[in-house]
């Protein structure tokens, strides 16, 4: 069983709100010291999910439907005492660092760089989790709550044994398109068993470390967009890149004499964009598209069209949340997204962003040898990682618990 936070079965939407948390053990705790601090934050947790509260005794919150993912990175598994070896997936599953003085490609073979002014990369840290709420104040609450009580932890044992490093946020939006106003997520898996055949580690992923079969691998890349740079491209621009139309988000198949040519028959009558009932046929874009223009789109280069059970399909579950942070007197607006996807292992996602013919070395899309830089400088890195998610285990609390001692 998966945990709470993927919202990947049938009739599930994530909801509204987001957060991701960056815990960061230090280097002389002990996995078991790390265990019992995760132990009490993952009791706090789902007590708050009921509306609990040790600060309002007898009590009961609104219900902000809160739900809590739990995931490890590699350096979890260098504590001392540590139960498990580091998962041999998540052993390869590394994104560079920024160079010393900022930027930097995030893989080998990417167009896609760390932003200039990102020197570190925050998000390589010990621990991720993720909070999902309905309310605002669902998520607010949640950060604060665990703030207080690793603060406490802190206190009580005498010594730091894990910190808050790093928190961002995030949102839906009710409109279903992106920063670059053009519809986000369409052609996304469909929910239930397709989804779960992509993004669930089963035995033949978990031959050599058994205990994570059941789980998944979350990846995050926080990626900035430049909005005002994307607008300086005229509407068929930025169509042929993206390989939708704008206003309708119908998939496009050639390039006719006056323009982009979408697939016949789309939207259906009655309806202005493929987000409305009834057009659920063109949520996928076609495949076998003939048009060299159309083939090296962003549609067309994520999705190949293969069955998602095939890990050759590199189809991944993504789940992503929109970010803004406003202008102050010392920074500039920023717009990005939150991208956060789900698989069973996390070479999908890697050779997607590597492999020629799929993202290869553009940044989101268009003709590799002619990139304009409205184009080529699209979206940067702020933060990129990966993390094990082991399975759910009801009965016995914390995910992951067999990491710090023995079950």
């Amino acid at each position: 069983m998966i945990q709470q936070g993927i919202y990947a079965d049938r009739g599930e939407r994530p909801p509204q709100n987001w957060a991701m948390l960056f815990l960061q053990a230090t280097r002389d705790s002990t996995a078991t010291q790390v265990g019992q601090q995760m132990d009490s934050l993952w009791g706090m947790l789902q007590r708050l999910r009921i509306g609990l509260t040790d600060q309002l005794p007898g009590v009961k919150l609104p219900s902000a439907k809160l739900d809590v993912l739990i995931g490890y990175g590699l350096n979890i598994f260098g504590l001392a005492g540590v139960r498990h070896t580091l998962p041999a997936d998540l052993r390869v599953a590394k994104f560079r660092p920024p160079q010393v003085a900022g930027g930097g490609r995030i893989l080998a073979g990417s167009g896609i760089n760390y932003a200039s002014n990102v020197a570190k990369n925050p998000a390589t840290e010990d621990i991720a989790i993720q909070l999902t709420a309905a309310t605002p104040l669902g998520i607010s609450r949640a950060i604060v709550e665990i703030q207080l009580l690793l603060e406490k932890l802190t206190q009580e044992s005498e010594r730091p044994v894990l910190k808050l490093v790093e928190t961002y946020t995030g949102f839906n939006r009710e409109d279903h398109r992106s920063w670059i106003d053009f519809h986000d997520g369409i052609s996304n898996m469909r929910s239930g068993d397709e989804r779960f055949s992509a993004l669930v580690v089963d035995d033949e992923d978990a031959a050599t470390d058994v205990w994570t079969r059941g789980g998944t691998y979350l990846a995050f890349i926080r990626l900035g967009v430049d909005i005002a740079g994307w607008r300086r491209l005229s509407q068929t621009e930025q169509e042929l890149v993206v390989g939708r139309t704008k206003i309708s988000g119908c998939p496009l198949v050639r390039v006719g004499p006056t323009g982009p040519v979408a697939v016949a028959g789309c939207p259906i009558a009655g309806t202005q964009s493929v987000s409305e009932t009834g057009n659920d046929a063109f949520f996928e874009p076609p495949r076998g598209i003939g048009d060299q223009i159309i083939r090296k789109s962003h549609v067309q280069r994520a999705n190949h069209h293969d069955s998602p059970a095939e890990e050759s399909s590199l189809r991944v579950y993504r789940q992503g949340y929109e970010f803004l942070e406003p202008p102050s007197r010392d920074r500039a607006l920023l717009a990005g997204l939150n991208f956060v996807s789900f698989q069973d292992k996390p070479d999908r996602l890697l050779t997607m962003i590597q492999q020629p013919g799929w993202l290869g070395n553009v940044n989101f899309g268009g003709d590799d040898d002619n990139q304009p830089p409205e184009i080529a400088n699209l979206l940067r890195a702020y933060a990129a990682a990966f993390f094990l998610c082991p399975k759910a285990e009801p009965n016995l609390g914390l995910p992951g618990r067999s990491i710090f001692w023995a079950t």
